[in-house]
Order: structure tokens, then sequence, then C-alpha cells
């Protein structure tokens, strides 16, 4: 008895160790840049890679087909799950690896046409960027194929493989980005639905930052468009959110001359979008014709902020006024095709859709007749054939301005402002503006549109050039981008006349909005008007608040709870009336709601400023501000605690309003790349609070003996 029990202990021991390590090497993830060689299966030549002691790549290769395939096989071993992801999205292949909760994402990307758009434009773009693209498609499918039983383990807990990379991917997702940075898709349906509910006059009172709105006589049509356009932006919020991003998530950017650097170069930089924290690599790429250093993108291998030794240029994204909702009546002669097309769904049948598309655009809702502008067409500017990517390769081998502007020149979608520097101490920026073509036989959603500017004569495509200002400066903000007359503005620190530490520009974190929103509020309430001391002394906490410091404290979770409130008081009644989903897409709107809250404060009173729903008949602006101060301290009381430095926005904020990757370059002899990014971590597994930790590296441009010498690690990488 006693052996067979030790036997049989003894067994199950064996059978738990075997199951135990097997699921370790299941799970185990393929670590390929801890080798010193690896066999390559697609490539011709040998190729090194080296990797500098802050763990970014220096890649030297023969040629420019290997230097590519190697990019993407590298990029696919770090990235490959949020590399499919956005790919699925784009070609709307969610449903097959996630299940029919994904259908309706799916149907939308269907129905925009991303995946649809770039295969009718792979076959125009310039043969040097399709040969980029199917160099790195190769390179990540080799991966594929390298470790299709050791996929990243996401892979292997959700059980679905990665699709397989071809170049019109590239572009899919090039376009899906391009239509997920734009902010009109939601705009024009919240703006239309006030204009519908209230007319233009309330809407102009309310909104004054908004400044094309329709003149007073535009046609009315009825209420059952909402449920259709709620749907749609609903959906493409959904998406979004999914991608880990919002509209409004665009970069800070600025050029500094030599003269205003106390290293005397000039630089460029800005702040990553929060989206791009763990999705983007610091790489140098090198071969006998090609010499480049700067940001890539997973899935898009081209060098979006970078160098090429002589110039180096930023890509700052704008979102552009090129969507409009177009209404044809029952008799419109617009002609109409449809396509169907099949969704594979995990785990169930099938699911064929048709989508209905006409040369303005795809119908976005099911046209049932029962009203004569129940059909909507979305027309963007997206599916205008641009050859943007060419731009890149133009910008590896340019030495001057000219060559500059003739690179960026094909900026189409989406819109962009690239910044320009150079040995010479030349500074320059360059702004695209793309619009519409407008048909004026169909009628559009009356909403927020560049054709009700009035200087406006016929949709813009003008390069706008800025070449060495007298500051010396250019400065973008995404705040004020589109809202004040000029993107060179004024008011912080990049703008005075002394000269600057990369350092201290590096890791500036001045918030923008609260540095004009709060000089207005202390404007209209002081301490005086709060009777309580509790709020006396959160109140003269904000009013201490540094903007330039680079940790944020509670200021921060006090600004943030009292901005929301305040927003909230105002237009939450009023919209909530129009219609019931109106409010919460506004507040996506995140600069829109900041700019209409400092150009309403700013001016005064505003019909606005009355609550709907208060027995009182008139509500004054210092009211509805001194009331959401108020709201807003009791919130964060009853929500954390009593005491105020629990309120640390490490442990309030969602972390998009605390981690931060800032860059820098400089156009030094050997340029250098410097990174800044906070990142919130926990102590423990155990610990509730948050700690916000800063990581600095940098990639220099130098030959590879200095790189070696300085603690680079070079791994031979040989074709098969």
């Amino acid at each position: 008895m006693s052996w067979n029990y030790k036997h049989s202990t003894l067994v199950i021991l064996i059978i738990s160790l075997s199951i135990t390590a097997g699921t370790v090497h299941y799970l185990q993830e393929p670590q390929i840049i801890q080798r010193d060689h690896l066999k390559f299966p697609v490539g011709s030549d040998y190729t090194e890679l080296i990797i500098d002691k802050d763990g970014h790549y220096h890649l030297y290769a023969q040629n420019n087909s290997d230097l590519y395939k190697v990019l993407g096989y590298l990029q696919a071993a770090e990235y490959l799950e949020k590399m499919d992801l956005f790919l699925r999205a784009a070609n709307g292949t969610l449903s097959e690896a996630f299940g029919s909760e994904f259908v309706e994402l799916d149907v939308f990307s269907r129905t925009i046409g991303f995946a649809n758009i770039a295969a009718g434009f792979i076959n125009q773009v310039d043969p040097v960027v399709n040969q980029v693209l199917t160099a790195y498609c190769d390179g990540i499918n080799a991966y594929i194929d390298d470790y299709t039983h050791q996929l990243p383990r996401p892979f292997k807990l959700k059980r679905y493989l990665p699709s397989r990379w071809r170049p019109q991917d590239c572009l899919a997702i090039q376009r899906l980005l391009a239509w997920s940075l734009s902010d009109q898709v939601n705009k024009k349906v919240v703006i239309y639905k006030l204009l519908e509910i209230y007319g233009v006059e309330k809407v102009r009172d309310g909104f004054p930052a908004f400044h094309n709105l329709p003149p007073d006589g535009f046609e009315s049509y009825d209420t059952q468009l909402f449920s259709d356009l709620n749907r749609f932006v609903n959906t493409h919020l959904k998406l979004i959110k999914h991608l880990g991003f919002s509209p409004e998530e665009l970069e800070n950017s600025w050029t500094l001359a030599a003269n205003h650097s106390e290293n005397g170069v000039p630089a460029l930089g800005g702040e990553l979008p929060f989206f791009l924290k763990d999705y983007h690599d610091l790489v140098e790429l090198n071969s006998p014709s090609l010499h480049v250093s700067g940001l890539v993108l997973p899935g898009i291998p081209f060098v979006l902020f970078g160098c090429n030794g002589q110039i180096a240029w930023n890509l700052t994204v704008r979102p552009a006024d090129n969507l409009e909702y177009l209404l044809p009546p029952q008799n419109s002669p617009i002609s109409t095709q449809t396509r169907r097309e099949t969704i594979a769904i995990r785990n169930s049948e099938d699911s064929t859709i048709t989508i209905t598309e006409t040369p303005l655009g795809p119908v976005i809702n099911h046209y049932s007749g029962a009203s004569p502008y129940q059909k909507i067409i979305v027309q963007w500017g997206g599916y205008l054939f641009s050859d943007d990517l060419k731009s890149y390769t133009g910008l590896y081998s340019a030495t001057n301005w000219e060559d500059f502007k003739l690179s960026v020149s094909q900026h189409v979608v989406p819109a962009a402002e690239v910044d320009f520097i150079d040995r010479n101490n030349n500074i320059g920026t360059a702004q695209y503006i793309s619009d519409l073509e407008i048909n004026h036989n169909i009628e559009r959603l009356p909403s927020l549109s560049r054709i009700y500017e009035p200087d406006y004569i016929r949709p813009i495509h003008h390069l706008f050039r800025y070449l060495n200002p007298q500051t010396g400066i250019i400065r973008h903000h995404r705040a004020l981008s589109g809202f004040l007359p000029d993107s060179i503005i004024s008011g912080d620190i990049l703008l005075t006349d002394t000269a600057h530490k990369f350092s201290d520009i590096l890791n500036m974190r001045t918030d923008r909005h609260a540095q004009m929103l709060l000089s207005l509020i202390f404007g209209v309430i002081s301490e005086d008007d709060l009777h309580d001391p509790r709020y006396r002394k959160i109140y003269s906490v904000l009013k201490s608040w540094n903007f330039d410091k680079s940790v944020p404290g509670p200021q921060l979770t006090i600004y943030d709870t009292f901005i929301n409130t305040l927003a909230e008081s105002i237009y939450r009644d009023e919209m909530d009336l129009a219609d019931s989903r109106s409010y919460s897409q506004f507040s996506h709107l995140t600069d829109e709601v900041y700019l209409n809250l400092i150009a309403l404060l700013n001016d005064g009173e505003s019909s606005w400023f009355d609550d709907i729903r208060s027995a009182e008949t008139v509500e004054y602006r210092k009211t509805i501000v001194l009331n959401a101060f108020i709201k807003s301290v009791d919130l964060l009381t009853d929500r954390y605690s009593v005491n105020i430095s629990q309120w640390a926005a490490e442990n309030c904020l969602p972390r998009q309003r605390t981690e931060h990757t800032n860059f820098l370059l400089a156009l030094e002899d050997d340029p250098v790349i410097y990174e800044s990014t906070d990142r919130l971590v926990r102590p423990n597994r155990f610990s509730r609070e948050r700690k916000l930790v800063r990581r600095n590296s940098q990639l220099r441009s130098c030959n590879r003996f200095e790189l070696i010498r300085n603690g680079g690690r070079v791994i031979s990488i040989l074709p098969e």
C-alpha cells in the first residue's frame, strides 16, 4: 500500500510538472533580440542590427529591400498583437477573431471602406513606396511563419491567428488613422442637432468659438435623422475607443532656431498622442542609398518624425474640414451601386451585408423611403487618391527648404503641419488644408462647414509656408490650432527671449487649457465668494498651481473635476433636451469643449448659463461658476477623501491625463533624438496608489563602432 501510494504520488507529481512545463513553454514568447545571430528567411544579404544601451534599433543593410524586411520582422516581434488589431479594424475582420460583439464595428469599417480604398489605390502609389510596403509586409509575414507555434501570448489565450499582411494593408491603416483622428464625424452631428432644435442664433450664443455655422435661414429637416446619425456616431466612437485613442489626441509641436537653445543647435519636437506612447519605435536605418533616423509607427514603415543628417522634420496631424453629410432627395439623379461582403464571425455563422455606394461616398443608413431626406451619404476627402507616403521618400534625400516643400506637398489626408529645420539654421513649417469639392445639387446636413466662412470662394488646396519667422520659434498647439489666427502663437516657455536647455523643453508640461481657463475663472470668483473654509482651502490650492511643474499634483484633479462639472452645468440641460445623446457626444470633443468655455467666460453672459431645469428664471456667469466649483469639491470629497493629498492626479485621473511621451530632435553633428516618458506604476500588486515614473532615453545617429563602444549589442542577421 505504501509503495503504491508513493508511486501514485510520484506519477501525479510528474504529470503536474509536465503540464506546468508544457503550459509555460506554450505561453513563452520568442525573444529574438536576445540572440547573437538570426537566420532570416526572406533576406538576400547580410544585415546587422545594433541595439543601443537604451534599447533602440540601428539597422545596417546592403539594400533597402532587406532593410525594410528586417524592420517589419522586428516590429512584428514586438507589436504583432496591436498591429493585427489595427489591421482587423481597417479591414473589418474583428469578428473573425473576437466574435459577434464586433460585427457592428466590422460593418462600420466596411461601409466607410478603408480596405476598399486601399485596394483601389495600391496600384497608383509611387513604385518606390510600393517596394517599401512589399518588403515590409514580407518581413511581418516571415515572422508570423517563423513563430506560428510561438505567437505572442494574447493570440494563444484568445485562440486566434494573426492576419497576413499585404502592401495595401498599410494604406488601409493609414486611411483608418486619417478617419479616426478627424473630429468632423462627431462634431457636425452634434451641431446639426442643436441647430435643428434651437436655431442658429441660440447655437452661436452658446458656442462662440465656432465661426463657420450655416446662415440664419438654412432649410430645416426633421428629427427622424437623429437616430441614424446617433447610430453612426456612436459606432465611430466605439471603434476609436477600441483602438485606444480619441479624435482630440493630437500632438503639441514646435521648432526652435539655434539662437534659442543653450546648445546653439536647432531643434524640433513635441508630445506624442497617448495611443502612440507604447506603439512607436525610434530607429536608425542605413543602406548604401539611405541614412535616416526617427520615429516609425508599426504598420506604416516610414519615419514620421526624424532627420536625414541634413534636414529634420516633424509631422503634426490636424483635423481637416474634409467631411460632409449629404442628404439627396428621392428624385436625385445621383447613381448608386451595391457590393456584397461576407463577414466571418467566430463561433457563429457568417454574415453577408450589402453596402450601397455613390460617386460621392457610401450610404451610411438603411434607406426606407419614409422621408425624402432619409438617405445619408458621407463625402470624405479620404476617398480621393493621394500618395501621402511618397513624401517620406522625398524627405529622406532632401537637403534644403525647396526639397522639403516639394516632398510635403504630397500630404493631403489627413491634413498636416510639417515642421522643418536644417544645418544652416533655417526653420519653417508647411500646412496643408484639404477641403471637398462640394456638389451644389445635393443638400448637405446644416452644420459646421468651411463653406460658410465669409472669405470662402472655392475649396482650398494651398500649402501655407512660414520660413524663418522673426521670433526664431514656431509653436503649434492642438487646443489653439484653428482657433487663433496663426499657428505661431505666444505665451509659453518657448517664446521667451532666453536660450533654453533641451532638458527643460523636453520635460515641459504646461497645460494651456488650464492656463487660459483658470485666469478667466479667477476673475469671475474669488475666495471671498466661498464662505466655507473647506472650499476656500481648495480654491487656494488650485490658485497655487504651477502650470510648468512637470509632475502633476492634486491641482490637476481639482481642475479636471471642476471644468468637467462646469461644462456639464452649462451645456448638459439644453443638449439633453435636444437629444439625449448630444452631450455625451459633445464631451468627446475635448478641445472644442475647452475652447467654447474660454470664449463663453471671456464674453460674459449667455443664455446657456441658465439651467432650464432650475427654478431660477435667470442664472448668471458667476452663479454657475461658483456652484460648479462647490459641486466639484463635494464630488471629490465623497469619491476619495477629505484629505486633499489623496486627490493626487496619479490616483484619480485617467492614464492619458498623467502619462506623457515627449521627444526632441537636436540637429547636431551626430543628430540625437531625446525621449522622455512618464509612466504610472504601482509599487506592488496590492497597492491602490500609483507612482509616476520618468524614463529618459536617446537615439544618437553615429557610426557603428561608436555605438558598440558605448554599450550597443550586435545581432548578425543572415539570409537562409
